[in-house]
């Protein structure tokens, strides 16, 4: 483990350039303080996160792929530093709908009321223990004040962690270009319908932030939608109010951490979201009324069709269907 640690550290003290040319800068200070973390103890573990709401559905409202699990880490005498560790949730059964509503039951569970905090905990390490393995990783992601706030995304390549792109954020040398307007352009549709992709030669090694993703001629409530779905748009956004650098950070060691107002609750948006006619939005609600709706997928043949025809379900879907944060 020290040896892997100490690959991943290596990564942050020179240049790397990703296969789409696209680069990072080196900052050697992070490598410092990260092996000082390492060697003194210095992680935390800040949240266990349930993503099962990032379940990928069909057209039909069928489940394709499912959610993740993820665990949150910061630097305990530095604030602003977290890790992310974004694990797929493994399959349980050959059948998919089924795996899914048992995975939402699980997590619903730990809301059980009267479960002491043993009992509490207990279940929590089990669910953890099933998901957070190596081979279940899908990415890491980090968001840092190292001279500058940026966020960055790596995958595990054999048996070391490697710099990726940045999903769904494109190099920050491409806002208001023409080829950032023409995508936004050319996309519209998908766009708007919550399944657009940032291609492959456009997306950054690092997502300095803040950023305002300009797109001078483009549709703007499509504009708005790409720029909430980039990294950078998605932390420290100044459309989307409530929205700090930090979703979640450490309140000190005796504190639990702190959530911002977006994760908490409504918040008004500069354009509705796909799948919506208003410009509010409530993260926590959306996230419960899913939750809730896949405790009960797979225990009835109906159940996926009763999906499709609640409206406020068909909402939530789309306007997560390709969001990765």
């Amino acid at each position: 483990m020290d040896e892997f640690a100490e690959a991943w550290f290596q990564l942050w003290a020179s240049e790397q350039v990703l296969s789409n040319g696209h680069k990072t800068d080196a900052i050697p200070a992070a490598t410092a303080r990260l092996r000082e973390a390492w060697d003194n103890d210095g992680f935390e573990l800040l949240a266990v996160v349930n993503r099962i709401d990032l379940t990928r559905f069909d057209d039909n409202v069928t489940p394709i792929a499912m959610g993740e699990g993820r665990l949150v880490y910061g630097l305990k005498r530095q604030g602003s530093f977290t890790i992310i560790f974004e694990y797929g949730l493994p399959r349980r059964s050959n059948d998919i709908t089924m795996d899914l509503g048992s995975w939402a039951a699980s997590w619903h569970a730990l809301g059980e009321p009267g479960l002491t905090d043993t009992e509490y905990l207990s279940e929590l390490v089990e669910i953890t223990g099933e998901y957070a393995s190596g081979l279940s990783l899908n990415q890491v992601r980090t968001n840092h004040l190292f001279g500058r706030w940026d966020l960055r995304e790596f995958h595990l390549e054999g048996d070391r962690l490697a710099h990726a792109a940045v999903a769904q954020t494109p190099d920050v040398s491409l806002n208001d270009s023409a080829q950032f307007r023409d995508f936004v352009i050319d996309n519209e549709a998908l766009i708007l319908s919550g399944r657009h992709e940032i291609p492959e030669n456009m997306l950054a090694a690092i997502a300095p932030t803040p950023t305002r993703w300009l797109a001078t001629g483009a549709d703007e409530r499509a504009r708005m939608v790409v720029a909430f779905n980039t990294c950078s748009g998605c932390h420290q956004n100044p459309e989307v109010p409530g929205v700090p650098f930090q979703h979640i950070k450490s309140a000190g060691p005796v504190n639990a951490a702190a959530i911002s107002d977006f994760l908490r609750g409504e918040v008004t948006l500069a354009r509705p979201l796909p799948g919506s006619d208003s410009r509010t939005h409530n993260e926590r609600e959306s996230r419960i009324v899913l939750l809730s709706a896949l405790v009960d997928l797979g225990r009835t043949e109906k159940s996926v069709s009763m999906m499709r025809n609640v409206k406020s379900l068909e909402r939530i879907i789309q306007e997560r269907a390709n969001r990765v944060h």
